[in-house]
């Protein structure tokens, strides 16, 4: 970007806001912030701002700026070649394009180019604290992605071959709708917690009411299955990342087109932004190797009565409030009708769902 050592924040925020996201992984274009070639920006394919740390491997002390770097020697471009670097990826959000300027100032004048360990170390908490809040939220969507993933994983373990593609195609939790899957006229809605009771926030009457289908069917049942899931501490081999459930997912997909579909809606889910967890780029990354394992799997059948869950009508009497503005907390309760409702054990679940009951069979009747 520039050939002098007199690199000014203002002249790097312009050029941060200049930057046109790459075409590809392999097409980004590298500006260099300083005269020594030692600190350099591009943007990805998804828009967010890269800064490379070039050089050899440079060490994190704060777990979350270790999560966020990636090293490589063989970083490409399409204007400076190759390059050796530590690359940090910050988050989509507008205003990390000023985070990124302020960044790479620091760097250099904390004398990068001269002693790169030193000047990382002494800008690390600053790079830490941009990541921190973001990757929190990152984190959320990851555990919500996991959920989902399970419960599709367990589904095309169970289903026959020649249903899976469709079932992989009944999710719809990768973009906001009323459901995170729809089995015909039978919906799902997953909810994941770090606790051990089946406390969730419901985000509308829509995810607790049977006839909202996220599909034009009428929809006969609706289902609110509860994960209980534990982050897996650094280092320990039990649990699951994300990357590899993706993978198992991918390989029992039949056709190319619902391939290409579900690694889509996997990278969309959140919002993009948010996680923005591309397959082929992004699994052999540490953000993503994060580890987890389910502690219980209830599934409740909402529509049995026994559940005193806020019904729309409780509120419509209500002149003044905007019925479909209100979300709140369910904690619901377990044992519950023993194994009537909630079933748990995800086998068991998975049966359920592909072999629903028939409109006649509706949820046991109040006792």
């Amino acid at each position: 970007m520039t050939d002098t050592d007199q690199t000014t924040y203002e002249q790097l925020k312009s050029y941060v806001a200049s930057l046109d996201p790459a075409s590809s992984s392999t097409e980004r274009s590298i500006g260099f912030a300083d005269g020594a070639h030692s600190v350099a920006l591009s943007r990805d394919e998804a828009g967010r701002v890269e800064v490379f740390l070039v050089g050899g491997r440079l060490a994190a002390s704060q777990s979350v700026v270790d999560r966020a770097m990636d090293y490589r020697e063989d970083w490409q471009s399409s204007n400076e070649g190759s390059i050796c670097a530590n690359q940090i990826v910050l988050p989509g959000d507008t205003y990390f394009d000023s985070a990124a300027a302020l960044i790479c100032v620091e760097l250099i004048q904390a004398g990068f180019d001269d002693d790169p360990h030193g000047a990382f170390a002494q800008v690390e908490p600053l790079i830490a604290k941009f990541i921190h809040g973001s990757e929190q939220i990152g984190d959320q969507v990851l555990v919500g992605l996991y959920g989902e993933l399970v419960l599709l994983d367990e589904l095309t373990v169970r289903a026959q071959p020649a249903a899976v593609d469709d079932l992989v195609g009944s999710w719809f939790g990768w973009r906001p709708s009323s459901r995170d899957f729809q089995f015909g006229a039978v919906g799902v809605e997953v909810k994941t917690t770090s606790g051990s009771t089946s406390t969730h926030h419901i985000q509308g009457f829509q995810q607790v009411e049977v006839g909202h289908p996220v599909i034009d069917v009428s929809e006969t049942h609706l289902y609110l299955l509860s994960l209980g899931v534990v982050a897996v501490p650094s280092g320990q081999c039990a649990g699951e990342a994300v990357p590899s459930l993706v993978e198992r997912i991918l390989q029992r997909i039949t056709n190319t087109s619902a391939q290409d579909d579900f690694l889509d809606r996997v990278q969309q889910y959140g919002g993009d932004a948010g996680l923005g967890y591309k397959h082929a780029r992004d699994r052999n990354k540490s953000r993503f190797q994060k580890r987890f394992s389910p502690t219980f799997e209830r599934l409740y059948d909402l529509a049995d009565d026994g559940l005193h869950i806020l019904q729309r009508s409780d509120v419509s009497g209500f002149s003044h409030i905007d019925v479909d503005s209100i979300e709140f907390k369910v904690a619901l309760p377990y044992p519950f009708r023993g194994v009537v409702n909630p079933v748990s054990g995800l086998p068991t679940i998975v049966d359920l769902l592909l072999d629903p009951p028939t409109s006649s069979e509706s949820a046991p009747p109040t006792a």
